[in-house]
């Protein structure tokens, strides 16, 4: 399932970078961009299709028909249901039409800005995002996906400042802290990313990308044995072992 609670494909570009595993799995992985590897999301997770919760598959409505007749829930469960299958800039379509029609849902406003995230429309989705919550009710999810969006955009002393407060709603959250983890990462200090990552995967509400994420920084580190061992614990032997000779021939 797509967590669109949480944050979103991170894609920070540049010409050195390393993609964290299951980045094509939909809008619920973490954090894409360790300065390392170059190249597209070739790590294999086992994604899973979620199912369409909207009931347009049934219907044949498109997405026009969608941001038009659904309600606020239906919509985002449509946009969701594209995105997982790797359709992102139609889930986006879908969201902007729709958040343009209903103004005053925030729930709209706020996915609708994690998806420009994963279109790679970082300064666009700031502005989004900036609209879909308020100072004196902050929703942890938003101020996460701010700062993936100012780490796209090079202000890494914003993005932390984004997730301590995300943070301070919900300490124990593992995608945020995987999110603080690779923004120190991107700044090269691999020491701090691994123990705050380390601190997310020993939280009960890990996820497999969370976990994959730590095992591909401790292999830039080196770590190649703590690294198999995290990969094998949510991949088949096959698809760890092509993790890491992935890994091995991109490495730079």
């Amino acid at each position: 399932m797509i967590d669109w609670s949480g944050s979103f494909p991170r894609d920070r570009g540049g010409a050195r970078r390393l993609t964290s595993a299951a980045v094509n799995c939909g809008w619920s992985v973490r954090a894409r961009g360790l300065a390392l590897v170059t190249g597209s999301a070739l790590l294999l997770a086992g994604c899973a299709t979620a199912p369409d919760e909207s009931g347009f598959a049934a219907t044949g409505f498109g997405a026009p028909a969608a941001a038009a007749d659904a309600s606020p829930a239906q919509t985002i469960a449509y946009a969701r249901s594209l995105a997982d299958r790797g359709q992102t800039e139609q889930a986006s379509a879908v969201l902007q039409i729709a958040a343009m029609r209903n103004p005053e849902s925030r729930d709209l406003r706020a996915a609708y800005g994690k998806s420009l995230i994963a279109t790679g429309q970082y300064r666009e989705a700031a502005q989004v995002l900036a609209n879909a919550h308020t100072p004196d009710s902050p929703d942890a999810s938003i101020l996460s996906a701010q700062g993936v969006a100012a780490d796209n955009l090079g202000d890494h002393r914003a993005a932390r400042a984004y997730y301590q407060r995300a943070l301070n709603i919900e300490p124990n959250n593992p995608a945020i802290l995987t999110n603080l983890g690779l923004s120190y990462a991107m700044t090269g200090n691999s020491a701090e990313a691994i123990r705050i990552l380390r601190t997310a995967v020993s939280l009960p509400n890990a996820t497999p990308a969370t976990r994959q994420t730590l095992a591909t920084l401790l292999f830039t580190q080196g770590n190649v044995t703590e690294a198999e061992q995290l990969f094998a614990r949510d991949l088949t032997p096959e698809q760890a072992r092509s993790n890491i000779e992935w890994l091995r021939q991109n490495r730079s």
